[in-house]
């Protein structure tokens, strides 16, 4: 069985593969060398602490959150089981390989009470 090796020496997450393929009915053996790599899965947030500052019960207030895909792949991502309170603009898409991109994060109170008092403060720690 033949053994994985390094292809380029610079590069930790590049690899070959040889491989020899016999074909029925021909002497001569096919020798060909498989190259690949191996890629994380990682989108980046660049803030990973988000405050609305004060909002008030009849308020909406917005907030845009980057996104960086480190992988080699492109990715789909989402943002799944928030509060009512919570809202993202293009909750589920596709990222491609290090394309960066800003999604909006739009905080709206869900409260009917309207009466006199001081200003929700809310945040949110996204891990």
């Amino acid at each position: 069985m033949p053994k994985f090796y390094k292809g380029n020496k610079d590069s930790k997450d590049e690899f070959n593969f040889p491989l020899k393929i016999v074909i029925h009915k021909i002497n001569v053996p096919l020798v060909v060398i498989l190259n690949f790599f191996v890629t994380s899965d990682t989108i980046e947030f660049k803030k990973y602490f988000i405050n609305f500052e004060k909002t008030f019960t009849d308020e909406a207030n917005k907030i845009s959150l980057s996104l960086q895909n480190k992988s080699l792949l492109p990715q789909k991502y989402g943002f799944i089981m928030l509060p009512k309170e919570l809202s993202v603009k293009n909750n589920i898409d596709t990222i491609l390989s290090d394309e960066k991109m800003n999604v909006e994060v739009v905080y709206e109170s869900q409260d009917n009470y309207l009466g006199h008092r001081e200003g929700d403060i809310v945040s949110f720690l996204f891990i």
